[in-house]
């Protein structure tokens, strides 16, 4: 997932707020119940911090909400002045907390989360309007952008499905659809997979875009070769770039090795000579302590440095699961535009990239979360 800095305060206030919660029963008198109690407790405080923390943004609340039930029901199990004062104390360092974060008021989000379930309720309750809101609701998502209604099974990259779905044509999704949450190599994997059984959709309606500043290349980038090789572009439509499958059964397409060589982190990486598209992979290790940390917050960030032939420098995010696959690193693609003219022979020359560097996010932590050292090979591809 993705992830925004905060200040670590947040963290530290809310694990302030779990540790007094759970060492309180521990001074309750029923002793078999309250360590049962802690433990469930710890657990559930365990996953809401992974839940809101993940991403570190407005998903906070999430966590702090939890915080504030966990320490209600302490106080309705053991019914004592300290956890009573300690529900009081989640409860005003919470509202405080999303008061900071949050441009809405924590009741005026509670009024509308209220509004939204009596109207859902309402709406339940009398099916021919749930029915007509819904299709219209689907017209609305139509209008936005219409597209045209092919032939055969469809599917959309990168993650808008409710414009394919809307639409009127047959979805035919891949497992994970939509492509930024692909980020390990087991799910880019089952993604490509896709495309090579007798399920694969005859159409795609292609787009780049992407989240976070990622290198677009990246998202189901292993697929790419096979996208290439195996559907044709018909036309572009409001910003779509419109694929025909071009054979009853798409064909395995795997790119050739060329380089093998090892990288370091911070150091330019020249890139080797190539006649087609440069596919590449890479291996990029956490530490031990790196490893460790994973298991409780979120994993330190990377970007890549890309230098093209005219030596202008991009930097984007890059997530590690999903470089350990093959994704197009020259030439650079930043639009559907640019995907578009990979299927011309000059194969965006001009937009070639000469190197990369790997950099971690300042080392934020007190130990380095990634290894220095790591393994690059270089593909090259002929559509």
């Amino acid at each position: 997932m993705s992830s925004t800095e905060h200040s670590l305060s947040e963290v530290i206030l809310f694990w302030f707020l779990g540790i007094i919660t759970i060492v309180q029963l521990f001074f309750l008198k029923y002793k078999p119940h309250s360590f049962i109690l802690s433990i469930v407790s710890l657990f559930i405080i365990f996953l809401s911090f992974k839940s809101g923390f993940v991403r570190q943004d407005e998903h906070t609340k999430i966590s702090f909400a939890i915080m504030i039930f966990v320490a209600f029901f302490i106080y309705l199990f053991s019914k004592t002045k300290s956890s009573f004062a300690i529900f009081c104390l989640c409860l005003i360092t919470s509202l405080t907390s999303y008061k900071l974060y949050h441009d809405t008021s924590f009741s005026g989000s509670i009024k509308n989360n209220f509004a939204k379930i009596y109207d859902g309720i309402k709406l339940r309750s009398q099916y021919k309007k749930i029915e007509t809101e819904y299709q219209k609701k689907l017209d609305d998502i139509n209008k936005e952008i219409q597209f045209p209604i092919l032939s055969g099974s469809s599917d959309i990259y990168n993650f808008e499905q409710s414009y394919l779905l809307a639409s009127k044509n047959i979805w035919n999704p891949r497992p994970v659809f939509q492509s930024y949450t692909a980020y390990t190599k087991d799910l880019l994997y089952a993604n490509r997979n896709h495309l090579l059984s007798n399920k694969s959709p005859d159409n795609l309606f292609f787009k780049v875009e992407t989240i976070d500043g990622r290198l677009p290349s990246t998202e189901d980038g292993n697929s790419w070769p096979l996208i290439l090789s195996n559907y044709k572009p018909i036309k572009f439509e409001n910003d779509y770039l419109i694929l025909k499958k071009s054979y009853e059964q798409n064909r395995d397409i795997k790119p050739d090795l060329i380089q093998r060589r090892s990288g370091r982190l911070n150091q330019e990486i020249e890139i080797p000579d190539h006649t087609g598209l440069l596919f590449c992979r890479m291996r990029i290790e956490p530490t031990f302590s790196g490893k460790f940390i994973t298991r409780f917050f979120r994993s330190d960030k990377l970007y890549m440095i890309t230098k093209e032939n005219n030596n202008s420098e991009k930097k984007y995010k890059l997530i590690s699961g999903m470089v350990e696959t093959d994704f197009l690193i020259s030439p650079l693609v930043e639009d559907t535009k640019d995907y578009y003219n990979l299927y011309k022979k000059d194969h965006l020359k001009y937009k070639n990239v000469k190197s990369i560097k790997i950099t971690p996010n300042d080392r934020n932590f007190l130990l380095d979360f990634w290894q220095d050292d790591f393994e690059i090979e270089f593909y090259n591809f002929s559509n």
